[in-house]
This record gives C-alpha cells, sequence and structure tokens, in this order.
C-alpha cells in the first residue's frame, strides 16, 4: 500500500520501486500486479506495463480466456 500512496504522492519512481519490492515477499497477487500495471504505463514502460497486466490476468479467478 505505501507504493501505492507514494505513487499517488507524485513520486512515481520511489512508488514502482515500492510496489516492486512487495511482490518478491510473497506470490504475487493479481490486484498488485494490476496496480504495477498502471504505474508501468504511466512511467512509458510499455513493454513491462503488458507483462504485469497479462501476469495480473492470468492469476485472476475472475477473469476468462476470450473465445
Amino acid at each position: 500500500m505505501m507504493g501505492v500512496v507514494t505513487y499517488r504522492k507524485g513520486r512515481w519512481d520511489e512508488g514502482a520501486g515500492l510496489m516492486e519490492r512487495s511482490l518478491t515477499l510473497g506470490p504475487p497477487r493479481p490486484l498488485y500486479l494490476r496496480n504495477l500495471c498502471e504505474v508501468y504505463r504511466t512511467l512509458g514502460r510499455y513493454d513491462e506495463a503488458l507483462d504485469a497486466g497479462r501476469k495480473a490476468l492470468a492469476g485472476d479467478p475472475t477473469t476468462r480466456s476470450p473465445k
């Protein structure tokens, strides 16, 4: 949560670093990955945003693959 707050205060790179660190502390959670996807997009780190978004979808049991 500290990463989200830091990001929202305009300290984007620091917020991204805190969010990345949180993912190393346990199994990746889809919500954390979704938040990180948005941060990466804002920072122009599009490949990383796409990767985080895909991982978020893959780990979220409420999503379904398109038919």
